[in-house]
């Protein structure tokens, strides 16, 4: 399709031209060759967008130097390289593909189900999203200031067992929070857990009546370091409409990490999702029993988790494309509603990842299973590749190429397959 020219084989650029000895200069070539190939140089580390792309003028093949259609703005080498694409292929043609493929490969991922907030489509459960605006800070309600952010670090205990990322609050003043509320039923029962590490003070899992602007029942606390699940089991008093849920930090300056959270209205089967979960075949569902010792009543040490798989004959989903609220998950039971229930998923990469052409992103997804997809998508018949000269073989080859690269993958899940049922029994 064209040719590579690393930065190291690149002696110059000018306004019209760029030069290369080694790789440009070629005596069996003359001026018109590479426009012969109807060729373009895409230059993706270019400053400004507008030089990212260029056809080709005249090749002068004794001393490697190629002219453009018209001069960049840009003309200072850094550690960029350049790459000339044959075959009247423009980088968008390579960047729609790349951008297809990252929709189609997926990644395992794990999220609580939880019912939906007021006044949001996304709850962002497991703190996993770096959109943020589904929570409140307490600050926007006049009370304590608090930060909050997204953390993503590689290999940190900031960030929840497998999860993409937590949530941290850090304190300013007293008693500072994150919130979400929820419309409740007066006098229902409501479960609500969620995973937090202390790092500086003490975590709480607070419950607020909005409707009467009281407290309700009593705050579960914890001051660990290493994660822990608290979890509550509550009756709406009769007179509250609007429950809020806070993720907050007692201490002026209490640095607090949440990992997941879920609020269960005990007594609904059905419970809306959110759009990450669009297809039924994404989607299979766990509940979690903790075996470790509890430091105090009502936190558990979160690491002691054992999921599970909820058989599939107890819940089935309810999926209306054109609905204003298209996503639901029906239970045939409640029976599990007393336990931690996640969501075991498989989420495109896309939802993590969207390529520019700059190209200066990185994925998670696999080197070979995204080459070798964007190869097949670009050279099968209908693909924008497809016109290139030997395109058929092309395609078969970076087909059997991600076949055997996906034969790597198998659909995992942490949770036990096989077990025999049991009735769950409420938590603590």
């Amino acid at each position: 399709m064209g040719l590579v020219l690393l930065n190291a084989n690149i002696d110059s650029i000018a306004a019209g031209s760029v030069t290369s000895l080694l790789l440009l200069a070629n005596a069996q070539h003359n001026s018109g060759t590479w426009r012969g190939w109807n060729a373009g140089i895409y230059r993706p580390g270019a400053a400004t967008g507008a030089d990212r792309w260029r056809t080709v003028g005249d090749l002068t093949a004794a001393t490697g130097i190629l002219a453009n259609s018209s001069n960049w703005t840009d003309v200072t080498l850094g550690t960029e390289n350049f790459y000339l694409l044959k075959y009247d292929l423009h980088p968008l043609d390579f960047l729609d593909t790349l951008t297809q493929v990252m929709g189609l490969l997926y990644f395992p991922n794990s999220e609580p189900l939880s019912a939906k907030p007021n006044g949001t489509t996304i709850g962002n459960h497991g703190f996993q999203s770096t959109v943020l605006t589904m929570y409140t800070e307490s600050d926007a309600d006049a009370g304590p200031a608090t930060t909050f952010t997204n953390v993503t670090t590689a290999d940190s205990d900031n960030v929840w067992g497998g999860s993409i990322g937590s949530g941290r609050v850090l304190n300013a003043a007293a008693n500072g929070y994150i919130r979400q509320r929820f419309n409740v039923t007066r006098g229902e029962q409501v479960f609500v857990w969620a995973l937090a590490r202390a790092d500086v003070g003490t975590a709480s899992l607070t419950l607020w009546d909005v409707t009467n602007s009281v407290e309700i029942g009593t705050a579960i606390t914890t001051t660990e370091e290493q994660w822990q699940y608290l979890w509550r089991l509550e009756n709406v008093p009769s007179g509250c409409e609007v429950m809020e849920l806070r993720l907050q930090g007692v201490g002026a300056t209490d640095d607090i990490y949440w990992g997941a959270k879920s609020v269960m209205r005990t007594q609904n089967r059905r419970i809306q999702l959110d759009s990450t979960w669009d297809r039924t075949f994404k989607i299979r569902l766990m509940y979690g029993r903790f075996h470790g010792s509890g430091n105090s009543n009502g936190a558990i040490d979160a690491h002691s988790l054992d999921l599970t798989e909820i058989p599939p004959n107890e819940y089935d989903f309810d999926m209306q494309p054109p609905g204003s609220n298209p996503r639901w998950v029906q239970f045939h039971t409640t029976r599990w509603f007393q336990y931690p229930i996640w969501i075991q998923g498989r989420r495109a990469y896309s939802d993590l990842t969207t390529f520019t052409l700059a190209l200066s992103e990185t994925t998670a997804c696999d080197l070979d299973l995204v080459e070798s997809c964007t190869r097949w998508l670009l050279f099968r018949p209908g693909g924008r590749a497809s016109h290139v000269p030997n395109a058929p073989t092309l395609a078969q080859r970076a087909k059997d190429d991600f076949e055997k690269a996906s034969a790597q993958f198998v659909d995992e899940t942490p949770a036990r397959r096989r077990e025999q049922m049991v009735w769950p029994r409420a938590p603590g």
